[in-house]
């Protein structure tokens, strides 16, 4: 029993200095950076390894109450104080996951509602099957389909200029009776070989 003790104690430590090193390099980090995004990355992993680091503490304080190093009353305020500690520490770790988060959601939110908005244009009357497209322009279709949206785009896909990709996009528009080459992107069509 006393081995376990010993081993538990040491990889306590362990972790203690560990986290310790992370805060450190998250701190050297926060200091060095201009950068928006690694600025959030470091202070969420300082405040999170600041939790880890607490826990840890707490842990060594106890063992240290077990091998008779530290007097048995600490015990309660290591475990009163201790907790109250570790809550705050990962409310705050969770508060700033929250605050970092609200960006990326508000960026997916914004997305679905462009989504929601294309999805529910209205497709043309004519199949597109009996557009009848010259080769270029079905290579160009099918270039679109694949999410290249812009001449330069085309142009570097299919080894044309911008201009040219530009006439193309225009006569399969005219070919299909729409207006937006976004609306090329969410007509059902098969990428079937010219008949």
């Amino acid at each position: 029993m006393e081995y376990l003790h010993v081993a538990l104690t040491v990889w306590v430590g362990v972790n203690a200095v560990l986290f310790c090193l992370v805060l450190v390099r998250a701190v050297r980090i926060l200091a060095g950076t201009h950068s928006r995004t690694v600025h959030a990355v470091a202070v969420g992993l300082a405040v999170v390894s600041a939790a880890f680091l607490l826990g840890s503490a707490q842990r060594l304080g106890l063992q240290a109450i077990e091998a008779g190093l530290l007097p048995e009353d600490m015990r309660s305020l290591l475990l009163g104080a201790g907790q109250v500690a570790l809550s705050v520490g990962g409310l705050a770790a969770a508060v700033y996951a929250l605050h970092c988060l609200r960006g990326p959601l508000r960026q997916i939110a914004s997305h679905e509602r462009v989504v929601d908005v294309l999805s529910g244009r209205v497709v043309p009357e004519v199949p597109a099957d009996q557009w009848d497209l010259s080769e270029r322009e079905e290579e160009v279709m099918r270039a679109i389909r694949s999410g290249m949206i812009s001449d330069n785009e085309l142009a570097d896909a299919l080894f044309i200029s911008p201009a040219t990709a530009a006439t193309h996009v225009r006569n399969i528009l005219a070919k299909a009776g729409l207006h937006k080459r976004i609306d090329l992107l969410i007509v059902d069509r098969p990428d079937s070989p010219r008949r």
